[in-house]
């Protein structure tokens, strides 16, 4: 098995350390034989773990030989090494295995898996039905400021909107520094803020209202784990409905 680079090596570990976690988190092995480049498994639950190892693989194809109506047929067994990479958890899957072309790819890689750790290591139990006064307070609020439901925003109160919103962004942003949200996590919060101002421009007032109050319910179960973080949230919708 090759040597991996010292350099490379190095790369791992400042990836890992740019990530939401240190990389004292992790357990971190580069075997000296064996199929296995690299383990690092997270040390407070070893079935998050991110392996790169390499698997001989092969294929026999049939070969034709001359230009005859009955040619001959030859066998030729093709070998070569594929690098491969075992996430858990991935994007998507509890565990996934991919090819790996480069190990460029690979540090890269390693920020993105230390935040679905902390999606995993953060997911509530029944959160959202946590939420559920709270999101009858937000319908009476929303239900007290909109006297015509049929009616669009005029351009003055889409521009209000607006500005609330970017207030309320701003209450994510004080999340982010105090390290309660991931810089992934806040480019989420900005994209599901920007589709609810966008809505504002173009659906009914009463519809706007209540798909803003069940998408405000679900990033804050989504994005805001701590009680401290929700409090500062909450208060913040709040101000933003007056």
């Amino acid at each position: 098995m090759p040597q991996l680079k010292q350099s490379f090596i190095k790369e791992i570990s400042d990836a890992i350390d740019r990530s939401c976690f240190t990389l004292a988190d992790f357990q971190v092995e580069f075997p000296d034989s064996g199929s296995t480049l690299m383990k690092i498994f997270f040390k407070y639950n070893n079935n998050y773990r991110f392996i790169v190892y390499e698997k001989a693989e092969s294929e026999t194809i049939n070969i034709k030989e001359g230009y005859s109506v009955m040619p001959k047929i030859r066998e030729e067994k093709r070998k070569w090494v594929t690098t491969y990479l075992l996430e858990a958890p991935s994007d998507y899957k509890a565990v996934d295995e991919e090819p790996i072309y480069s190990l460029d790819e690979i540090p890269k890689k390693i920020p993105q898996w230390c935040v679905n750790i902390h999606k995993e290591l953060s997911i509530p139990i029944n959160s959202s039905d946590n939420f559920e006064k709270f999101r009858e307070e937000l319908e009476e609020l929303i239900k007290n400021d909109i006297d015509d439901e049929t009616a669009k925003f005029n351009p003055d109160e889409i521009e209000n909107l607006a500005k609330k919103i970017d207030s309320l962004f701003e209450k994510f942003e004080e999340l982010k520094e105090r390290n309660v949200l991931t810089e992934a996590e806040l480019k989420k919060v900005k994209e599901q803020l920007e589709e609810v101002k966008s809505s504002s421009k173009t659906y009914p007032k009463g519809v706007w209202a209540r798909v803003t109050n069940n998408r405000l319910i679900r990033i804050i179960v989504d994005f805001t784990k701590s009680k401290e973080g929700r409090e500062l949230i909450t208060d913040g919708i709040k101000e933003m409905l007056k």
